[in-house]
Protein backbone atom coordinates (compact mmCIF):
# COMPACT_ATOMS: atom_id res chain seq x y z
CA UNK A 1 0.00 0.00 0.00
CA UNK A 2 1.44 3.32 -1.07
CA UNK A 3 1.38 6.10 1.52
CA UNK A 4 -0.44 9.28 0.64
CA UNK A 5 2.04 12.11 0.03
CA UNK A 6 1.67 14.80 2.67
CA UNK A 7 3.89 17.67 3.66
CA UNK A 8 6.43 16.43 6.16
CA UNK A 9 8.93 18.46 8.13
CA UNK A 10 12.44 17.02 7.98
CA UNK A 11 13.53 19.49 10.66
CA UNK A 12 11.00 17.98 13.05
CA UNK A 13 12.38 14.49 12.47
CA UNK A 14 15.89 15.80 13.17
CA UNK A 15 14.58 17.37 16.40
CA UNK A 16 12.98 14.04 17.33
CA UNK A 17 16.42 12.43 17.03
CA UNK A 18 17.92 15.17 19.22
CA UNK A 19 15.16 14.68 21.82
CA UNK A 20 15.70 10.90 21.82
CA UNK A 21 19.42 11.43 22.40
CA UNK A 22 18.72 13.82 25.29
CA UNK A 23 16.20 11.41 26.84
CA UNK A 24 18.71 8.53 26.68
CA UNK A 25 21.50 10.74 28.05
CA UNK A 26 19.37 11.88 30.99
CA UNK A 27 18.58 8.28 31.92
CA UNK A 28 22.26 7.31 31.64
CA UNK A 29 23.39 10.25 33.79
CA UNK A 30 20.80 9.44 36.46
CA UNK A 31 21.94 5.83 36.50
CA UNK A 32 25.62 6.85 36.80
CA UNK A 33 24.85 9.32 39.59
CA UNK A 34 23.03 6.61 41.54
CA UNK A 35 25.93 4.21 41.03
CA UNK A 36 28.52 6.78 42.17
CA UNK A 37 26.49 7.71 45.26
CA UNK A 38 26.10 4.06 46.21
CA UNK A 39 29.81 3.32 45.64
CA UNK A 40 30.86 6.32 47.75
CA UNK A 41 28.62 5.17 50.61
CA UNK A 42 29.96 1.62 50.42
CA UNK A 43 33.53 2.91 50.27
CA UNK A 44 32.87 5.01 53.39
CA UNK A 45 31.61 1.93 55.23
CA UNK A 46 34.61 -0.09 54.08
CA UNK A 47 36.99 2.61 55.35
CA UNK A 48 35.25 2.67 58.74
CA UNK A 49 35.63 -1.09 59.14
CA UNK A 50 39.32 -0.93 58.07
CA UNK A 51 39.11 -4.36 56.49
CA UNK A 52 37.51 -6.04 59.51
CA UNK A 53 34.01 -7.46 59.47
CA UNK A 54 31.69 -4.44 59.55
CA UNK A 55 29.61 -4.15 62.65
CA UNK A 56 27.29 -1.19 63.44
CA UNK A 57 29.11 -0.71 66.75
CA UNK A 58 32.29 0.17 64.78
CA UNK A 59 30.62 3.25 63.30
CA UNK A 60 31.43 6.32 65.40
CA UNK A 61 28.31 8.07 66.65
CA UNK A 62 29.35 11.33 65.03
CA UNK A 63 29.55 9.59 61.63
CA UNK A 64 26.30 7.62 61.90
CA UNK A 65 24.00 10.50 60.95
CA UNK A 66 26.04 11.51 57.88
CA UNK A 67 26.32 7.88 56.83
CA UNK A 68 22.58 7.36 57.24
CA UNK A 69 21.89 10.42 55.07
CA UNK A 70 24.36 9.23 52.44
CA UNK A 71 22.77 5.79 52.43
CA UNK A 72 19.26 7.19 52.07
CA UNK A 73 20.51 9.56 49.34
CA UNK A 74 22.06 6.64 47.45
CA UNK A 75 18.82 4.65 47.68
CA UNK A 76 16.72 7.62 46.55
CA UNK A 77 19.01 8.21 43.58
CA UNK A 78 18.76 4.54 42.68
CA UNK A 79 14.94 4.67 42.74
CA UNK A 80 14.95 7.94 40.78
CA UNK A 81 17.30 6.46 38.18
CA UNK A 82 14.98 3.47 37.78
CA UNK A 83 11.96 5.76 37.41
CA UNK A 84 13.73 8.02 34.91
CA UNK A 85 14.87 4.96 32.97
CA UNK A 86 11.34 3.55 32.79
CA UNK A 87 9.81 6.90 31.84
CA UNK A 88 12.51 7.36 29.19
CA UNK A 89 11.76 3.95 27.68
CA UNK A 90 8.02 4.71 27.49
CA UNK A 91 8.70 8.11 25.93
CA UNK A 92 11.11 6.61 23.38
CA UNK A 93 8.60 3.90 22.47
CA UNK A 94 5.90 6.55 21.92
CA UNK A 95 8.27 8.71 19.87
CA UNK A 96 9.37 5.69 17.81
CA UNK A 97 5.78 4.73 17.01
CA UNK A 98 4.98 8.32 16.00
CA UNK A 99 7.98 8.77 13.66
CA UNK A 100 7.47 5.31 12.12
CA UNK A 101 3.84 6.14 11.37
CA UNK A 102 4.74 9.52 9.92
CA UNK A 103 7.99 8.92 8.02
CA UNK A 104 8.63 5.20 7.38
CA UNK A 105 8.34 4.36 3.68
CA UNK A 106 8.65 8.00 2.63
CA UNK A 107 11.14 9.28 0.06
CA UNK A 108 13.68 11.69 1.51
CA UNK A 109 16.57 13.78 0.29
CA UNK A 110 19.49 13.75 2.73
CA UNK A 111 21.88 16.71 2.66
CA UNK A 112 25.12 16.30 4.60
CA UNK A 113 25.82 19.31 6.84
CA UNK A 114 29.13 18.07 8.27
CA UNK A 115 31.11 16.07 5.70
CA UNK A 116 34.06 15.64 8.10
CA UNK A 117 31.85 13.54 10.40
CA UNK A 118 30.99 11.17 7.50
CA UNK A 119 27.43 10.56 8.71
CA UNK A 120 26.53 8.14 5.91
CA UNK A 121 27.54 4.50 5.65
CA UNK A 122 26.75 2.16 2.82
CA UNK A 123 25.73 -1.37 3.83
CA UNK A 124 26.82 -3.98 1.31
CA UNK A 125 26.09 -7.68 1.04
CA UNK A 126 28.79 -10.06 -0.13
CA UNK A 127 27.19 -12.13 -2.91
CA UNK A 128 29.33 -15.17 -2.07
CA UNK A 129 28.90 -15.35 1.71
CA UNK A 130 25.72 -13.35 2.24
CA UNK A 131 27.46 -11.36 4.98
CA UNK A 132 26.85 -7.64 5.36
CA UNK A 133 29.60 -5.07 5.73
CA UNK A 134 29.67 -1.27 5.99
CA UNK A 135 31.73 1.32 4.15
CA UNK A 136 31.91 5.07 4.61
CA UNK A 137 30.28 7.26 1.98
CA UNK A 138 31.79 10.66 1.25
CA UNK A 139 28.96 12.58 -0.38
CA UNK A 140 27.14 15.90 -0.16
CA UNK A 141 23.80 14.14 -0.17
CA UNK A 142 21.61 11.36 -1.51
CA UNK A 143 18.01 10.31 -1.85
CA UNK A 144 16.12 7.17 -1.04
CA UNK A 145 13.20 5.58 0.73
CA UNK A 146 13.14 5.31 4.53
CA UNK A 147 13.21 1.61 5.47
CA UNK A 148 13.68 2.10 9.22
CA UNK A 149 14.04 4.90 11.74
CA UNK A 150 16.04 3.98 14.81
CA UNK A 151 15.77 6.81 17.34
CA UNK A 152 17.74 4.90 19.97
CA UNK A 153 20.60 4.30 17.54
CA UNK A 154 20.49 7.84 16.12
CA UNK A 155 20.13 6.49 12.59
CA UNK A 156 17.91 6.04 9.58
CA UNK A 157 18.11 3.04 7.25
CA UNK A 158 17.58 4.31 3.73
CA UNK A 159 16.93 2.12 0.72
CA UNK A 160 19.03 3.53 -2.12
CA UNK A 161 17.28 5.13 -5.05
CA UNK A 162 17.69 3.68 -8.51
CA UNK A 163 20.52 6.04 -9.45
CA UNK A 164 22.52 5.24 -6.31
CA UNK A 165 22.27 1.53 -7.06
CA UNK A 166 23.32 1.66 -10.71
CA UNK A 167 26.28 -0.69 -10.98
CA UNK A 168 26.07 -1.39 -7.24
CA UNK A 169 23.55 -4.19 -6.88
CA UNK A 170 25.29 -5.42 -3.73
CA UNK A 171 24.49 -2.16 -1.90
CA UNK A 172 21.49 -2.86 0.30
CA UNK A 173 21.09 0.22 2.50
CA UNK A 174 22.49 3.54 3.53
CA UNK A 175 22.76 4.18 7.27
CA UNK A 176 22.33 7.88 8.01
CA UNK A 177 23.54 9.15 11.40
CA UNK A 178 21.45 12.20 12.21
CA UNK A 179 22.84 13.97 15.31
CA UNK A 180 26.44 14.41 16.47
CA UNK A 181 26.30 13.03 20.05
CA UNK A 182 29.22 15.23 21.13
CA UNK A 183 27.80 18.56 20.00
CA UNK A 184 24.08 17.67 19.71
CA UNK A 185 24.14 19.39 16.31
CA UNK A 186 22.53 17.85 13.21
CA UNK A 187 24.86 16.05 10.83
CA UNK A 188 22.30 16.03 8.04
CA UNK A 189 19.28 17.93 6.78
CA UNK A 190 16.25 15.88 5.75
CA UNK A 191 13.94 17.11 3.01
CA UNK A 192 10.67 15.46 2.07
Amino acid sequence: MKKKQINLDGGQLVEDFRSALLIRSTAEVASQEAKISEEETLQGLDEISRGAYLNPTFIPEATQEALTRASVDAHIKRVQAKQIGEQSQYKLIDMQEEVDKKYKGMNVKVIVLNRDAKPIESIWQDPNTGEFYPSTVNTKGLSGKIEAIMLEKNSIALKPGMIANLGSSNRKLFMIYVIDPQTMEPLVDLQF
